[in-house]
């Protein structure tokens, strides 16, 4: 059924489909902004943006070509979805084939059974769903998984899924299409503004997030339909275009990965796209910048460029691990322009034009089809950890992600709905609380518990929460009211009469490790009235406010309970399991076995002056660094050589079980002192 043109309330105007070289210019700029982040994010630290742009581009022109076919009574569901498999289908088909073999003979077990679920996601476009449960796009980890940017992929086809039937519907029933597009528009975008604060990775990842930006391109083609005459400025041209440069321009110099992004940040770069999509293509910016033949061509690689560039730089990553450099990086961009060259010339063209586009695309659709089976069996088959590369590593394998700290502990709920776990049943006379760097304990604790026939244990922490009064972060809203919640849990179990509070102060205090942990991207600040001192901008100010902080709360603590300070242990990327693999080329890990690596001054140093902030407030310290870091080289490994981290700073289960007794006098007797 084709809706009738003649009836629908809306002017009816000839869409210009006259072929733009400057919107491939602009996919140039922003594949290739994409690309220096990627490769440089240091210097190019907002060129994620590059994703903001080409999801205006798509909705332009995804919309201005649905909008054109039902004008000309031309429109056809299945000649779309045909047009979308073989535009999309080569290029992603052979990546994910890429990653199949590479993966087979350089990833691990785990990380191949990870990549497995990402190639059937990657298939089925279902990344952005499956990252919504991972970890943050802007985190070391990112760098392990070459499928990431698929994510926007997932975003761009569920937009193409339900939008040719939104817009179908809107035209045959006669709607305002314009008023529909811009209501759903403006909805997503105070989503993603709500979001971006209370959850973050919902806000990056949902389609619903970024639904907006895509919205925002659909605008633009009615905003041609109604005022085509201005469109045809030259002058109005020049204004638009080099506004929306200046626009991006800005966000490239006011955002970085600190950013409470998407939100309120991303509509710089997303108008800043429209306007220049808007300028007509006689503007001086469109016609002899974006214009070029340098721009277009990489634009019109720009889709295998984006595939290729990020697979390449991951698996170079992991293979070469500590060994990949300056040149590394350079060969890579030198690749990835040589394979989305060939990629584009002799598979995409191939597939898009010709003859035989039925056949083609049921090809392609079944070669899909086949990935995706590819990618579940990888999956169910647990990376098929039999092997070569996966065996001579075993021992390191297991330390990978070794975080079930809570094996045997109970989880129960407090009178006033605040959930925490508990060792044995009984009232709790001891509660740990703080971060995942407390929760770690979790495994001797219950073990103590039982052992020494003491009393039950609580645990109450939140990863990535510092247990200090008036410290936030925008991006970890959980935060907001930890220190409520930790005094209610306290209110809510009056039994409890001796407090270890730890976390991660390595991660809040000490900049040197901004570089490695996973929430790197995370800037916590010191909230004093309205004013907001961050740790990494104003260094100083926050981790003095902070630690003033840390200090009352410790004394006031210490008026009701026995207070403990647990300092924290020692961080290193090269306490990291997979950092221990090296070169996995030559498949010796020789070379990252030492079983110990220096005591990093600064942590050292951090360590000293919180114990002493701990005998300030009268509360008793303990050091773990007199176990973990004798004669000042803290160990990575155990005397049978088996990892005691499961990352760059966590430590492994069976390693606290077996080896940690700091705890030990605290359930023998719970008047003794520690080590001060």
């Amino acid at each position: 059924m084709k809706p009738n043109i003649n009836n629908n309330p809306i002017q009816v105007v000839q869409i210009n489909s006259t072929y733009r070289a400057d919107i491939d210019g602009l996919r140039a700029i922003a594949v290739l902004l994409v690309i220096g982040f990627h490769v440089s994010p240091l210097w190019i630290k907002a060129g994620f943006i590059g994703v903001d742009i080409f999801f205006v581009i798509s909705g332009f022109l995804i919309t201005k070509n649905i909008t054109e076919k039902i004008v000309n009574n031309k429109f056809n569901f299945y000649d779309f979805y045909s047009s979308r498999a073989r535009r999309i289908f080569p290029a992603l088909i052979l990546i994910l084939i890429f990653n199949i073999i590479l993966g087979w003979f350089f990833l691990l077990g785990p990380e191949y059974m990870q990549l497995g679920k990402h190639i059937a996601g990657g298939a089925s476009f279902i990344e952005n769903i499956l990252y919504l449960n991972e970890r943050d796009y802007f985190d070391a980890s990112a760098y392990t998984k070459p499928l990431l940017n698929l994510w926007s992929l997932g975003v761009e086809e569920q937009f193409y899924i339900f939008w040719p039937f939104a817009i179908w519907c809107m035209w045959l029933f006669k709607k305002k299409i314009y008023l529909i597009i811009l209501t759903i528009t403006l909805l997503s975008f105070l989503f993603n503004i709500k979001e971006a604060y209370f959850n973050q990775s919902l806000a990056y990842y949902s389609p619903f997030t970024r639904l907006w930006e895509l919205g925002i391109g659909s605008l633009l083609v009615n905003w041609q339909f109604k005022y085509s005459k201005y469109n045809k400025s030259k002058n109005v041209g020049n204004i638009t275009s080099v506004a929306g440069a200046l626009l991006i321009l800005t966000s490239l110099i006011s955002i970085d990965h600190t950013a409470v992004y998407p939100g309120l940040w991303a509509a710089i770069p997303v108008f800043g796209a429209a306007l220049i999509l808007i300028s007509n293509n006689k503007a001086w910016l469109n016609n002899k910048f974006l214009s070029n033949k340098l721009l277009v061509s990489i634009g019109l690689i720009s889709f295998p460029l984006y595939l290729w560039h990020w697979t390449l730089l991951c698996f170079f990553r992991i293979i070469y691990a500590d060994g990949f450099d300056r040149t590394q990086r350079i060969v890579v961009i030198i690749l990835s322009f040589i394979f989305s060259w060939l990629t584009y010339k002799y598979l995409e063209k191939s597939f898009r034009y010709g003859q035989r586009l039925i056949l083609k695309t049921r090809i392609l659709y079944l070669n899909m089809f086949v990935v995706f089976i590819c990618g579940v069996t990888i999956y169910s088959n647990n990376g098929f950890p039999y092997r070569s590369i996966s065996k001579n590593y075993d021992l390191i394998v297991n330390a990978f992600n070794d975080v079930n700290w809570t094996e045997n502990l109970n989880l129960l709920t407090t009178s006033s709905g605040i959930n925490y776990y508990q060792t044995n049943i009984g009232l709790p006379k001891i509660a740990f609380v703080g971060d995942s760097h407390i929760k770690q304990f979790g495994p001797i604790i219950s073990e103590l518990s039982i052992d020494q026939n003491s009393q039950s244990t609580a645990f109450y922490t939140i990863p990535g929460c510092p247990p200090i009064p008036n410290v936030y972060e925008d991006k970890h809203p959980q935060c907001n009211d930890f220190i409520s919640e930790i005094d209610q849990f306290l209110n809510d179990t009056p039994s409890i009469e001796t407090i270890v509070i730890g976390a991660c102060w390595n991660c809040y205090f000490e900049t040197e490790t901004s570089k490695f942990i996973d929430y790197n991207n995370f800037n916590y600040y010191y909230l004093d009235g309205g004013n907001k001192y961050y740790f990494r901008n104003q260094t100083k100010l926050a981790i003095d406010f902070s630690m003033q902080s840390l200090k009352k709360y410790l004394l006031q603590l210490s008026t009701k309970y026995k207070v403990y300070f647990l300092l924290d242990n020692p961080m290193s990327p090269a306490f990291d399991p997979r950092s221990m693999i090296g070169n996995r080329t030559s498949l010796s890990t020789q070379n990252n076995m030492n079983h110990s690596v220096p005591l990093s001054i600064l942590q050292n140093e951090l360590n000293n002056e919180l114990k002493n902030l701990a005998a300030s407030s009268g509360v008793t310290s303990i050091d773990q660094l007199t176990y973990l870091c004798p004669e000042n080289a803290c160990i990575k490994l155990s005397k049978d050589g088996v990892p005691i981290y499961s990352d760059n700073s966590h430590l492994r289960p069976y390693f606290v079980k077996n080896n940690v007794h700091i705890f030990d006098n605290l359930y023998k007797n719970q008047n003794s002192s520690f080590n001060k």
